[in-house]
């Protein structure tokens, strides 16, 4: 990966219903290499891809922490928690376990490596 981030586009797909059949459907429609997965309902920070292409460095997957922040409806924080869990825990060795059970990790992988 050269360093610079790629381009990317934002799929809306009609009729897909599904988290899986989302993320199956935006596989095959990539054209690139690396594939990210955002869900609908959250953010990136704004060097959120940049840290993912500088860290990929020939993994097959990259995933993230979470942050999960509560809001009033003034727009105030009024709660905010961090999920993280290191990739080579005992749980992560085990399978690819998702540790927060509101939330959805970002995921980034090489299409050429992971999807065999």
């Amino acid at each position: 990966m050269s360093g610079q981030l790629p381009a990317f586009r934002h799929l809306k797909l009609d009729g897909v219903r599904s988290r899986p059949a989302a993320l199956n459907r935006g596989i095959e429609l990539a054209e690139g290499d690396l594939i990210t997965i955002l869900d609908d309902d959250n953010l990136w920070d704004s060097d959120h891809l940049q840290n993912i292409v500088r860290d990929f460095n020939g993994a097959d997957l990259v995933y993230t922490g979470v942050r999960v922040q509560t809001f009033t409806i003034a727009g105030d924080l009024m709660h905010e928690r961090i999920h993280h869990l290191p990739f080579d825990s005992p749980i992560t060795r085990r399978k690819f376990y998702f540790y927060c059970r509101d939330c959805f990790p970002s995921l980034a992988l090489e299409r050429s490596r992971s999807l065999r």
